[in-house]
């Protein structure tokens, strides 16, 4: 009797203990890389590293759902060594841009902020949708830098916590500086050349950084894809911004990567008003006062974050209308969400569900 009891015992241990999986696609059989991992409670686990493993997995991560630029999001159901993603053929239809008269590029962009972050006792979770407005300068002009960074015009907020084993969901008032990293988002500014491979035929390319693997291109019959690693120039694959420490805390950020996606065409150039959709997936350890109020713990804590960026509508206009806009000068914005952007992962989607309905 002892020994079925301690069968079944060791059964449940190895049923928790974690795995890495490898994601790859499924007509090259190349790894994805920075593929977002989120598991069945919407928490993201990690993204996928150079060779395509996953975060360590654990049965009690499952389903897990698999997000990449350029794929079709992926639904894994069990542990397994290797899981294959499609690639995502979809017509990705058109962005509405005006005739290039006026020397600032106006983009109005659907964005959607996924963040999790966690100690060993507590968890939250973020959700965002934003309307946001990017402002790139396509000539050099006087009186106005670029604003890459999006200008929130309107938001829907949505966030859970797990403390102490109660579960909370709520809207937040305004945007969690604490959590959100949303400012650090970027529009793309200047053109995009794919590289000598591409151009002779070959469907990917690599090009290596200083220190680590950093850009990753791929081309199919109708698109073309870039991703590229912010930190690959990094010698020990980490930033830490200096101006974080001067506000009472230490932010590492361990993974940055930036992906995007193109109409392909024959001129093997890709402006930044054609560029069609944006990903960026980043790691984050925090310490010090303001992350320790923010988790109320005295540990480090990991944040994982992934930025969607779908444009809408794109606009050129002047200098003065640049500015009177960013002075708060707005048209009426309507809440526009993308017809590009794939279904939320159910755990998100449950979270959303939960404050619709308190």
């Amino acid at each position: 009797m002892l020994y079925k009891r301690l069968l079944w015992l060791f059964a449940i241990l190895l049923s928790f203990e974690a795995h890495s999986t490898i994601v790859a696609d499924r007509e090259s059989k190349e790894p994805v890389i920075a593929a977002a991992i989120f598991a069945s409670n919407g928490t993201i686990i990690g993204n996928t590293d150079v060779n395509g493993n996953t975060p360590k997995l654990s049965t009690r991560d499952f389903p897990i759902t698999i997000k990449c630029l350029g794929y079709k999001q992926k639904l894994g159901l069990a542990l397994c060594d290797t899981i294959f993603m499609e690639q995502d053929f979809h017509e990705l239809g058109e962005i509405i841009v005006t005739p290039r008269q006026r020397p600032i590029m106006n983009v109005l962009c659907y964005i959607r902020e996924y963040t999790s972050g966690g100690t060993t006792t507590d968890t939250i979770q973020y959700f965002a949708e934003h309307m946001a407005m990017f402002y790139i300068p396509r000539e050099k002009v006087k009186g106005f830098k670029a604003r890459n960074s999006p200008q929130v015009l309107s938001s829907k907020l949505y966030q859970r916590n797990i403390k102490n084993g109660k579960d909370s969901v709520f809207e937040p008032e305004h945007r969690p500086d604490d959590i959100s990293w949303l400012d650090i988002v970027s529009y793309p500014e200047k053109d995009i050349i794919e590289t000598d491979r591409i151009k002779q035929g070959a469907a990917t390319d690599t090009i290596m950084g200083k220190h680590h693997l950093k850009t990753i291109a791929r081309k199919t019959d109708k698109f073309y894809f870039e991703s590229t690693d912010l930190l690959a120039d990094k010698k020990d694959h980490r930033m830490s911004p200096f101006i974080f420490k001067m506000l009472g805390m230490t932010i590492d950020f361990n993974e940055m990567t930036m992906s995007r996606a193109y109409t392909a065409n024959n001129k093997s150039e890709y402006k930044p008003e054609e560029m069609l959709s944006s990903t960026l997936s980043m790691e984050v350890v925090g310490r010090g006062k303001w992350i320790k109020k923010a988790f109320q713990s005295k540990d480090p804590v990991t944040m994982n974050g992934l930025f969607e960026i779908y444009p809408i509508r794109i606009d050129f206009i002047t200098v003065d209308e640049a500015n009177r806009m960013l002075n708060g000068d707005m048209p009426k914005i309507v809440f526009q969400k993308s017809k590009l952007a794939s279904p939320l992962p159910s755990g998100i989607q449950n979270i959303i569900d939960r404050v619709n309905g308190l």
